[in-house]
């Protein structure tokens, strides 16, 4: 498989994510974090994590630990982005789909980069100790336009 298949392998994935989502057969998105995971590696150069069952960290951008969050979800109107205190970067990815993607955006994905202390100084806290935020709350912050050519 050529790295130029990549994206376009990924583009009939989602078409197919939105058939399936018409017809109620998919009714979660949690297998999308190991393709949240691949873009953020492509685009933010996140070094994953070998161990992959480690709960809170999935990688590490120049010895900062990471989290990264996928969102694809057309009715979710939080996101719930985990123990900020337990990580000091986070990539949150949202796919075109996501009630969060930023209105008047043509890219397929958008991308943040977000540091811990802006976590828990602008989401919400639950009272579980994990963080959340709206597309109001994303609206404070920079966010990288991502299309699936870019991820070749």
């Amino acid at each position: 498989m050529t790295a130029r298949s990549r994206g376009a392998i990924l583009s009939d994935f989602f078409s197919v994510v939105q058939n399936l989502r018409q017809i109620n057969v998919l009714r979660s998105d949690r297998y999308l974090g190991d393709i949240g995971e691949f873009i953020a590696s492509k685009i933010f150069d996140v070094e994953l994590s070998i161990n992959q069952r480690e709960e809170t960290i999935d990688g590490e951008i120049n010895g900062n630990t990471v989290q990264v969050k996928f969102n694809s979800s057309p009715t979710k109107t939080n996101i719930n982005v985990g123990r900020a205190r337990d990580y000091d970067l986070m990539v949150l990815i949202l796919s075109s789909s996501s009630k969060h993607f930023p209105i008047n955006c043509n890219s397929d994905f958008v991308g943040y980069l977000i540091d811990q202390n802006s976590i828990i100084s602008n989401f919400s806290e639950t009272a579980n100790s994990t963080f959340s935020c709206t597309r109001r709350t994303l609206g404070a912050f920079e966010y990288r336009e991502i299309n699936f050519v870019d991820l070749n």
